[in-house]
């Protein structure tokens, strides 16, 4: 509540005023001010206090003034509310609220039509602060859930950018991680690649087991042979003969020595021969059996040489090349096991030794084709050796068939394998896999959470939208009473029914039906035309004004906060009929036996009396807003002397003749100098007393100085004076002969008009 207004400075109109007179509110406060003098300025003061908002101050800033705005104002519980700097030092207690055209403009109406956004702030006016708040709650998950509108967005965009192919979203962010992924991803690169690849794969070869070189099956038995059908006794002499020549493979030179002879006589001496029983012994030893016998040995070391030579170590090297290249290319496509190790060095040693072993032993049966040749220690050796270097060699083999199996599956899966659907499978592993990686792993994280968050508020605005319109419902039907009840004491012609809340766009906002000659008739809207009832067309400017008012009076009657409360009415009688003039004011002494305070302000001063009239004595206060030059002030009203007949039918001739250029000159200029002492007794009431006439004025307000109220017009006071006692009888006995120049009247009433802003009729 407010105690005074001690000082306004450079806020519109009021661009130094400081309180000088005993301008203190009371209970009841009625501030008479005639339009253009700051009305509207104090209100947007008081709302600025009310609601800690600079702005409605800053926006009024006395135009081309330098001085700083300031405001100071005496609260209810003794302490001073100071603006400076551009915020306020603190708020009353129980605030204030403010009827006045900004109200209804906001809530009620603009102009001729009610909007959604007059349905939205009638909500808050029917719910109160409890429905308010309730509201807020909804607002406010609301946003929080907007707010969460565009990360959630964004982190559904990064999950779904890495969606395996017709995985929903719910069901991907719900996947488990699955310990085979990377062997289930090995696998599908290997099918798509041999997709890709089917053709060269079919050409590609597969392994080949390793063949193990052997010793001829009869290698024994040839070195055993010998020739059954030669006779003891030429055995005997071929050997006797072949000890005496003592050279090396004698039998083979005498073998071919006896195929050299033609005839009986000796290739070599031309003797004959014939009888000869060493010849007969030769011819005995060396038959065709003995030749046979030769080849046999001499094909079996051709044998040897190619299966223990050379190109056999070879072919063995090539063919663990070509398997260790297979099993390379072949990887890429199956799962293969590894083969047995195999040392090809130690195999190639083994087979080189074997060889020279055998060959060692055909080399001595060639040489001794008619003795047997035994398998020595060498040959046994590396029979031994042989076996130890091969012994992986089955291990190995095993190996390959069993790679060969793989690789032919393989081959067989891949027939008809579409490029496109193993491409898709590998895809959609990968993006499997990276569900559980950064960054997805992130994304999904975060979207879980969003996602978590936004259906708790949800919920919770679903649980918070019930309990508004719960209590809503409630609290409507009570408040659609309580209006209907002020509107009657406005003797209107209509009442509201139909009263509700909506939710539109989940946006609460609340309407209502007049209920004219027990038609109902909608509010309408921008769009309704005039063709329709709607409160464009169906209501006066009279019942508007009554409507708002009751609206107003409905919401204070509701509220918690009553007995502390200051209510503020800024011309609350506009566009009423003469017989509404009277239910406004006992309205206004109502609300104050149920708010703490109530400030009336108003242009019209008849109705300021019928309001003082009705007040209690002791509680009521009223003061004025004048213009002395050019400034604002507030000083104490006398409502009596406001209304005297005599002052305002003075002003009313002084008007006619300078507007209409009605009344007799003479007479006009005797009601000067009245009028000027008029004003100066409104403005200062109880300083100047009746018969005080207006040079007597100028000369207090003179020696009081500058403080005094009237101060800053006194030489226009003085100037106008000495102009109007001319024509007084008071003040010169010769008034009725002085001539009268009205050009001159009619600029010296116009100066009068406008120094006491007195208002056209």
């Amino acid at each position: 509540m407010i105690r005074k207004i001690i000082s306004l400075k450079g806020i519109g109109r009021f661009e130094g005023f400081n309180a000088a007179q005993d301008v203190t509110f009371k209970k009841y406060t009625l501030i008479f001010a005639e339009n253009g003098v700051g009305k509207t300025t104090l209100c947007d003061v008081i709302r600025s206090l009310q609601t800690g908002d600079p702005g409605y101050i800053i926006g009024r800033r006395t135009l081309n003034s330098a001085v700083e705005q300031e405001a100071k104002i005496l609260l209810a519980d003794g302490t001073v509310a100071i603006f400076s700097n551009g915020q306020w030092s603190k708020q009353p207690q129980g605030g204030c609220t403010i009827f006045d055209s900004g109200y209804v403009r906001d809530n009620v109406h603009a102009g001729e039509v009610v909007d959604l956004e007059h349905k939205k702030a009638l909500f808050s006016l029917i719910v109160g602060q409890q429905g308010v708040s309730l509201h807020h709650e909804v607002v406010r998950l609301e946003k929080e859930r907007s707010d969460l509108n565009t990360p959630l967005r964004t982190a559904k965009q990064a999950v779904e950018a890495n969606l395996p192919s017709g995985v929903r979203l719910a069901a991907y962010l719900a996947l488990e991680p699955d310990p085979d992924i990377d062997a289930k991803i090995s696998d599908a690169e290997r099918l798509l690649r041999g997709s890709q690849e089917e053709e060269a794969l079919k050409r590609h070869r597969i392994l080949t087991p390793l063949s193990l070189p052997v010793l001829p099956s009869d290698l024994e038995e040839i070195l055993a042979r010998t020739l059954e059908n030669v006779a003891d006794s030429a055995q005997r002499q071929l050997d006797s003969h072949l000890a005496h020549l003592g050279a090396a493979g004698g039998q083979a030179w005498l073998s071919q020595g006896l195929s050299l002879l033609r005839g009986e006589n000796c290739p070599f001496c031309a003797q004959s021969i014939s009888g000869n029983d060493l010849v007969a012994a030769y011819r005995a030893c060396f038959s065709e059996a003995y030749r046979e016998l030769f080849k046999t040995v001499t094909a079996k070391r051709a044998e040897v040489e190619a299966h223990l030579g050379t190109s056999a170590v070879s072919r063995l090297e090539t063919t663990l090349a070509q398997n260790a290249e297979a099993i390379s290319f072949w990887s890429r496509y199956c799962e293969l096991a590894p083969l047995a190790e195999v040392d090809a060095e130690a195999l190639g040693l083994a087979i080189d030794r074997l060889r020279i072993a055998a060959l060692a032993l055909l080399e001595q049966k060639e040489r001794n084709l008619l003795d047997a040749v035994e398998i020595d220690d060498d040959l046994s050796t590396a029979l031994t050796g042989m076996e130890a270097a091969f012994q992986d060699v089955p291990a190995y083999n095993a190996a390959v068939e069993a790679a060969n199996r793989v690789i032919e599956a393989r081959r067989g899966a891949l027939a008809g394998i579409d490029v496109a659907i193993a491409k898709s499978s590998l895809e959609n592993l990968q993006r499997r896999k990276r569900r559980f990686e950064d960054p997805v792993k992130t994304s999904c994280d975060e979207y879980n959470r969003l996602q978590a968050l936004r259906d708790d508020l949800d919920t919770r605005k679903e649980t918070a939208v019930i309990a508004l319109k719960n209590y809503s419902a409630g609290v409507v039907r009570d408040y659609q009473q309580t209006l209907n009840k002020h509107l009657a004491r406005f003797m209107v012609g209509f009442r509201i029914e139909g009263t509700r809340t909506e939710f539109p766009r989940g946006y609460p906002s609340s309407s209502y039906q007049l209920m004219i000659n027990d038609v109902p008739v909608e509010l309408g809207n921008e769009n309704t035309t005039h063709a329709e009832p709607s409160f464009r067309n169906t209501l006066s400017g009279g019942d508007r004004s009554a409507l708002a008012l009751s609206l107003f009076m409905a919401q204070l009657e509701r509220s918690t906060a009553q007995p502390d409360i200051a209510v503020i009415l800024d011309d609350p009688f506009q566009s009423q009929d003469a017989f509404r003039k009277n239910a406004t004011a006992h309205q206004i002494r109502r609300c104050g036996e149920q708010c703490g305070q109530v400030v009336v302000l108003s242009h019209d001063p008849t109705f300021i009396k019928m309001v003082w009239d009705k007040l209690p004595p002791d509680e009521r206060k009223a003061l004025r807003l004048v213009r002395v030059g050019q400034c604002t002030n507030m000083v104490p009203h006398d409502v009596e002397e406001h209304l005297k007949p005599e002052h305002q039918s003075r002003i009313d001739a002084i008007q006619r003749y300078v507007h209409e250029g009605q009344g007799e000159a003479r007479n006009v200029a005797q009601k000067l100098r009245l009028a000027l002492e008029g004003y100066c007794k409104i403005v200062s009431p109880g300083e100047f007393p009746d018969g005080l006439m207006m040079g007597e004025i100028c000369r207090r307000v003179r020696e009081t100085g500058s403080s005094h109220l009237l101060h800053p017009i006194l030489d226009d006071l003085e100037e106008l004076n000495d102009y109007a006692r001319q024509y007084h009888h008071a003040s010169n006995d010769d008034h009725a002969s002085v001539p009268i120049d009205e050009g001159e009247l009619l600029g010296y009433s116009r100066r009068i008009l406008a120094l006491i802003r007195s208002r056209a009729p």
